[in-house]
């Protein structure tokens, strides 16, 4: 479901702004009609005759496709039905360019469906829990029709999806239809005998053969980033009954005098029978056309396009509204005629250059009477921003006709109108009354060292926020640090430093350094991504072994190739004491998205092979013994060949991947040692993507190994992190930060989202954030993952937040501390991560079952476990590790005799790695996934005496993330985020009712109970 979301950020002074795109509503669900004996022949008429509804993607909202040129262009509309054994999908799509990829895993860059679930509804933050599934299906260049499963969800079947029942059919020139069969064991925990609704999703992809242009989405939460918590539901409904909903759009986002205008319109019809409609076009309140319409409906919906010619438009244009009746239902839709050429455009911009000078001056006239501008002055920042890059695009014609720019522009500055006139009022406030003043503490940057788990600034802690960006973000320092932010991330690549061996340039380093002094000029810290990638040309060319042996994320060779370490060390021999001496020089981040792949695709090298066969002929002391350990027949070592040793070979598997992983470990500790060589002292990290740590599954091979690498770096280092990860991080590597210097942000993200996503970040132990990408892009890529430029709402939301969060820092750095004091901790098992599908699904479903039960969540390893690093933990969940070395299993005996509790999943603890049965646990709690869900793991909680101190009344457990700790004998700290519906809840302390507090981040007295909105953090300080 589409969880409710308030639509005000708070401002200083209780001042609200709502944001300019409007927040995705709960709108109905889609019902979705039972249907038996069901067989796929490629005809539309078959699922209309069975009464399937349609699911329309052809509003304006569905569409995310910058360069979209009409209903001609990319058009898609969904049918869905059911029986006992599937669920049924089926898409009609219209598309001028159909484009086929070569493996089922690269469906999504083609043209074809991906369809995504949440079997439970349960989905409450950003990513996807442990149920969640992901399913693309569409037809391959070799011409089969195939599906793909990217996110398993609790089956932990990836990959190619054979059971998976798929048809694509042409029905002409421009026109498919396809169709799929998903059985409900897909969707497990789901069962369409007990249930009768999930949280889905779907989108088409368009590609017209150079590049994906963009999709159409029922939702957002699938291409931009996977947000499961904003699915709308498929209700399961008797066949005839339900009805779906209607869209309106316009053929192109803006018009000049003269054009004619394409109106369509998608009836969810479902029977044949007459319809009337009518069309008014309106100019402000007087109608000034009427066109009126008689037709037969059609089941499966019916289309109407009325063509209306516009004359002389004057002012920004029109509105067109249709009526539309047929069988009892009666529909109104509106769309906006929108008249908005660069000229016009340009003037409004000079404008609102003119007004935002006017109010920097007022600004800097508070400012010298000692007034804190901070708040105020991110609204001037934001508009300075937009403008700025608005005035670039404009001055473009080409660019505003391609990505259809002038109705966005036009949007954009409505809303930096409106939020320079609050923040006006916000100013005279502060003027009026110091009550309202929150002043932001300036600490420095310079010279950050880290204790802890944080950065400190001598004694004070400090949290690290800003924009990651390419040459683009540094003419903008300035407006940077005006908008909140203390921390900018850049990077150079190996042709600006070693473009070939044995040469150098130092031309583009000592620019960077320019621009790290000016950096330093506004107290921002500077986070330098100084990634040995792409490999040259002239390196390959030298050195060809290094394009044959492909490894190691984006650096593109393996680390067995002599020349790659080589190009590594001239790259940063020449660039590192360069900028090495800079204070504000935060962090050197030396890979991106690291990846250690040798011997997991491509061809194996031979010194790889070779080490791994002296490992094991150390580890056993015969092939025999290796024998009887893998359950093998090897008549020697020789025979072993590591490239087919596959899940399946349990010990074979398990013992391949722990040298794997200790092998990656080796290239960290190299990339370590050579930063450190070029500039010593430097704090380093090395960027992973988020989830390929707790899922090898899905993004096989990476960072299993976490935990030793993040005792070699300072910095734990991600991109795209979820709290989930940040957990487990600050579990593993206690004493480190967190950082995540790539969290990617869409066009269409809205200000609440964006602020909430950074408060869970931070308190789950973040100290570093990146927003990805500060480049005026509208590539449909960027767009969805990198839009920072072009959300000025969202940006201007943001940068208070970091001011608050600056504010708050000494407060949220015991949050962050807590969480390796937790005393609930979720076993953490490489061998099962290796040698279990099941397992990384179970995992993500117990840390989301529990992380809302009003006590901090950590991880504990196995080998913190073996080596008795118990914590404080009190209680250990173990989701479904089947696979457990027997080391554990002594440890977890020894962690029960000191008065520890374990609850356990059924299926866990079954064998050790090499497949061989584990004695049981002698005192355990059973737990049944299918009956779990947070009210029973509350009681468990309790059960095993866990403490927390402050809790909610009015909420369910699992809906509101709590977390309190104690500052003093007599006073407590708590925050709450609300993640399900808005509700009033009354905190308790020790079971006493409290009457108010005061709210940290408004800087407020709240009286209790209160109304706790959908997805708002807040932060309270109370007394006993």
């Amino acid at each position: 479901m589409i969880k409710k979301i308030f639509t005000a950020v708070f401002l200083a002074g209780s001042v609200a702004l709502a944001a300019e795109n409007p927040v995705v509503a709960q709108k109905a669900d889609y019902p979705c009609r039972e249907s038996r004996n069901f067989e796929f022949r490629g005809n539309p008429d078959d699922w209309r005759s069975r009464g399937a509804l349609p699911l329309f993607l052809n509003g304006s909202e569905n569409r995310v496709i910058p360069d979209w040129r009409g209903p001609d262009d990319v058009e898609a509309t969904v049918y869905l039905l059911y029986d006992s054994a599937n669920l049924y999908l089926a898409g009609l799509v219209r598309d001028a360019s159909f484009v086929k990829q070569e493996s089922s895993g690269q469906l999504y860059r083609g043209s074809g469906f991906q369809a995504a679930f949440d079997p439970l509804d349960d989905t409450l933050l950003p990513g996807y829990d442990g149920n969640d599934v992901e399913i693309g299906f569409g037809k391959l260049a070799d011409g089969r029709d195939v599906a793909h499963c990217w996110v398993a969800g609790m089956t932990g079947s990836s990959g190619e999806a054979g059971d998976v029942k798929v048809k694509v059919t042409e029905l002409g020139k421009g026109i498919q239809f396809y169709e799929a069969a998903i059985p409900w064991s897909r969707l497990v925990p789901f069962d369409p005998a007990k249930q009768d609704h999930f949280g889905f999703n779907i989108l088409y992809n368009a590609n017209d053969g150079r590049e994906r242009r963009g999709w159409l989405h029922w939702t957002p939460g699938i291409g931009e980033e996977k947000l499961a918590f904003m699915f709308r539901n498929v209700r399961l409904v008797p066949a005839g009954t339900g009805k779906s909903e209607p869209t309106i759009s316009t053929d192109r986002s803006q018009y000049s005098s003269g054009d004619p205008v394409i109106i369509s319109v998608c009836l969810p019809t479902d029977t044949k029978t007459s319809l009337s409609a009518q069309l008014d076009i309106l100019d402000g309140e007087k109608v000034i056309h009427t066109e009126k319409k008689n037709v037969q409906a059609e089941p499966g919906g019916t289309e109407l396009r009325f063509r209306y010619e516009t004359g002389r438009l004057r002012g920004h244009g029109l509105d067109a509204r249709v009526t539309a009746a047929w069988k009892g239902e009666t529909v109104e839709l509106s769309a906006e005629i929108l008249n908005l050429s660069a000229e016009i455009l340009k003037k409004r911009s000079a404008e609102l250059k003119a007004k935002n000078t006017e109010f920097r001056a007022r600004l800097a006239a508070a400012a010298s009477r000692g007034i804190p501008i901070d708040y105020p002055l991110v609204a001037a920042a934001v508009c300075d921003i937009t403008l700025k890059h608005r005035d670039t695009d404009l001055a473009d014609p080409a660019r505003l006709r391609k990505f259809a720019l002038p109705a966005k522009i036009n949007r954009q500055f409505r809303y930096l109108d409106r939020s320079l006139d609050l923040a006006e009022a916000e100013l005279k406030a502060l003027e009026k009354d110091q009550k309202l003043h929150r002043p932001v503490p300036k600490v420095s940057v310079d010279n950050l060292r880290v204790r802890d788990g944080a950065f400190y600034s001598g004694d004070d802690p400090v949290i690290l926020i800003g924009p990651h960006g390419w040459w683009e973000v540094y003419p903008d320092i300035d407006l940077i640090a005006d908008a909140g932010f203390n921390l900018i991330g850049g990077t150079l690549i190996v042709q600006d430093a070693a473009p070939a061996p044995g040469k150098k340039r130092t031309d583009f380093g000592n620019t960077i350094l320019r621009h790290i002094k000016n950096m330093h000029r506004r107290n921002l810290a500077y986070d330098f991504l100084i990634s040995p990638h792409p490999i040259p040309e002239a390196w390959k060319k030298a050195f060809p072994e290094m394009a044959r042996y492909r490894a190691s994320g984006w650096v593109g060779s393996s680390f067995y190739v002599p020349a790659t370490r080589q190009m590594i060390e001239e790259m940063w021999a020449v660039l590192l004491p360069i900028v090495r001496n800079e204070p504000n020089l935060v962090s050197l981040n030396l890979v991106n998205e690291w990846s250690f792949s040798d011997g997991f695709r491509g061809d194996v090298h031979p010194k790889m092979r070779e080490r791994f066969l002296a490992a094991m002929q150390e580890k056993y002391a015969s092939v025999e013994q290796l024998n009887r350990k893998w359950k093998s027949a090897y008549k020697s070592f020789d025979e072993i060949d590591p490239a087919v040793l596959k899940r399946g070979t349990t010990g074979g598997f398990y013992d391949w991947e722990c040298f794997r992983y200790a092998e990656g470990l080796e290239n960290v500790d190299f990339l370590r040692a050579t930063a450190e060589k070029y500039a010593p002292g430097k704090l380093r990290q090395i960027k992973t993507i988020a989830v390929t740590d707790l899922n090898p599954e899905q993004y096989t091979p990476v960072g299993v190994e976490r935990e030793e690498r993040g005792e070699l770096m300072d910095i734990v280092g991600s991109d795209c992190a979820a709290t989930i990860h940040l957990d487990y991080y600050r579990s593993m590597v206690p004493g480190k930060p967190a950082a995540d210097t790539e969290f990617h942000v869409s066009s269409g993200i809205k200000p609440e989202e964006i602020v909430a996503d950074c408060w869970s970040a931070v308190l789950h132990g973040e100290g570093m954030r990146e927003y990805f990408a500060w480049a005026n892009s509208y590539s449909a890529e960027m767009q969805v993952a990198g839009a920072m430029l072009h959300i000025p709402e969202a940006l201007e939301a943001l940068g208070r937040s970091v001011l608050d969060i600056r504010r708050l820092t000494p407060e949220i750095v015991r949050f962050q501390q807590q969480i390796p004091e937790a005393e609930v901790g979720i076993l953490y098992s490489p061998a099962s991560l290796y040698c279990d599908k099941g397992y990384p699904s179970s995992l993500r479903q117990y840390h989301t079952m529990l992380s809302n039960l009003d006590t901090p969540i950590r991880f504990i390893s196995e080998r913190q476990l073996e080596g008795d690093k118990f914590g404080k933990i009190k209680l250990i969940v173990i989701p479904k590790a089947a696979f457990i070395p027997a080391g554990t299993v002594d440890a977890l005996r020894r962690f029960t005799k000191q008065g520890g509790k374990i609850a356990a999943a059924e299926g866990a603890l079954q064998n050790d790695p090499y497949g061989d049965p584990l004695p049981p646990l002698e005192t355990m709690w059973k737990l049944d996934d299918k009956t779990l869900n947070p009210v029973a793991l509350d009681r468990l909680l309790t059960e095993s005496g866990i403490s927390r101190p402050v809790r909610l009344k009015g909420v369910q457990p699992g809906q509101v993330e709590l977390r309190s700790i104690r500052t003093a004998p007599d006073e407590y700290l708590f925050y709450a985020v609300n993640y399900g519906p808005a509700a009033k809840v009354q905190p308790e302390l020790e079971g006493k009712l409290l009457n108010s507090a005061m709210e940290l981040i408004a800087g407020s007295e709240i009286r209790f109970p209160f109304e706790l909105n959908s997805r708002q953090p807040v932060m309270f300080r109370v007394k006993k």
